[in-house]
């Protein structure tokens, strides 16, 4: 039994780093294809270089106001986009994300709202009064505290699920059925904890593990569209999440938090269309990503959480 997966079979823990942080940067944990890994954002992934078209565009970007989302905002920014959406709970980093994002971008139209997305009646009002989306970024996750699986409770999994399953799903499914013209992008914000064994954090790797598999579906099922659904590891990134999740100083070396708003860039462009249901890590060099196009073509389980037997 061979595994079609990203990663090699799931170790106890990754390995270590000489400062006693996990290591998730050995080659064992990549294709052979890919040389290089980036803990920082370099010139070949400049959004406005990157080959994604962002005028008169609309993107929108669950929890986009802090972290990885607001990273990944002020990317799309970059790239000339015609108006940003941001959805996030609460309305005063919504207020503060606004502000700088309209400092450095002026021309560019900003909408936000303030809401959960788990109220679904909400979402659904959203997004039919954004109208025509280009770009839909599935960003918002939830964690739970480090801790052993045992120890971890029901209420834990329902939101944990509730955040980065269930809500992604409805999001996407909602989107997909808008009216629209011209090529529709999904880029869901995943983990690598999908795919490692990492002791103390089993549900929300779980939970990883399940939106990847939906997103494989979802771009199966789009195969002869002009539907591209994405998904892909942000990398290992100092958030409010993380913070809140009580990860230990030090388990860590965080990496700089504009690669992966950089390389969402990169995934909406026509260079990285046949990654579609494909899951990547930001991290890895994207003209190294490139020559995996032809094993991608090739075989239908590569970069999922399939099992090839």
């Amino acid at each position: 039994m061979a595994a079609a997966a990203v990663l090699s079979p799931p170790r106890k823990n990754p390995p270590m780093t000489s400062a006693g942080a996990f290591d998730l940067t050995v080659p064992e944990y990549r294709p052979a294809e890919i040389k290089t890994y980036h803990k920082a954002t370099y010139p070949r992934l400049a959004p406005e270089k990157s080959g994604f078209k962002g005028e008169g565009k609309t993107v929108l970007v669950t929890a986009g106001a802090t972290g990885i989302g607001y990273s990944i905002a002020e990317s799309f920014a970059k790239a000339g986009i015609a108006h940003l959406v941001i959805i996030q709970r609460r309305q005063e980093v919504l207020d503060e994300a606004k502000a700088a994002l309209s400092k450095g971008y002026p021309k560019l139209k900003i909408t936000t709202y303030a809401a959960s997305v788990t109220d679904y009646p909400r979402v659904s009002e959203i997004l039919k009064e954004v109208g025509q989306i280009d770009v839909l970024v599935p960003n918002a996750a939830a964690a739970h505290p480090m801790a052993p699986t045992k120890d971890l409770s029901t209420a834990h999994m329902d939101n944990v699920f509730a955040t980065n399953v269930t809500s992604p799903h409805y999001m996407i499914s909602e989107f997909l059925k808008l009216p629209h013209t011209g090529p529709k992008t999904v880029i869901y914000v995943s983990s690598a904890a999908a795919q490692l064994s990492m002791a103390t954090n089993s549900i929300y790797g779980a939970s990883k593990a399940a939106a990847n598999a939906l997103i494989t579906q979802f771009a199966r099922d789009a195969a002869e569209s002009d539907v591209v659904v994405q998904t892909y590891h942000p990398g290992a990134i100092a958030t409010p999440l993380s913070k809140a999740a009580g990860i230990p100083d030090g388990l860590l070396e965080f990496e700089d938090v504009r690669l992966p708003g950089d390389f969402a860039v990169w995934l909406a462009s026509p260079e990285a269309v046949f990654l579609s249901g494909r899951f990547v890590w930001a991290q890895w060099d994207v003209d190294d990503i490139l020559k995996l196009k032809a094993r991608v073509e090739k075989d239908d389980y590569f970069l999922t959480q399939s099992i090839v037997v």
